[in-house]
């Protein structure tokens, strides 16, 4: 782990007031600094069946010592009976990772 990381969570809603609820969720719990909501398109397999539909994916930004508590939440309070929740670590600039650790409860 690099000084600097943060870790990025990639998660997809069916709408968008479920995504925004959930992301308030966390943030307020302090287990993500801020959270991003964008409409997407997906096209996916859900029971043999090639679904199209329009979704809303979530970017939340928290710190990689969150890791598990911020996926136990989100697996607990998540709509979805199978939800999406990828996360991956990136090095950001250090006034934007500060700004996460002290938005954030470690």
């Amino acid at each position: 782990m690099k000084k600097n990381d943060v870790l990025i969570f990639y998660v997809t809603f069916a709408d968008e007031k479920s995504a925004l609820d959930t992301g308030s969720k966390l943030v307020e719990a302090g287990l993500a600094a801020c959270v991003n909501v964008m409409p997407i398109k997906s096209c996916f397999i859900w029971q043999g069946q090639v679904e199209k539909e329009g979704e809303f994916v979530a970017l939340f930004k928290t710190l990689p010592n969150l890791e598990d508590r911020f996926r136990a939440e989100m697996e607990k309070v998540h709509p979805y009976d199978v939800p999406c929740i990828i996360s991956w670590t990136m090095n950001a600039n250090a006034a934007f990772r500060e700004w996460v650790e002290s938005n954030t409860k470690s």
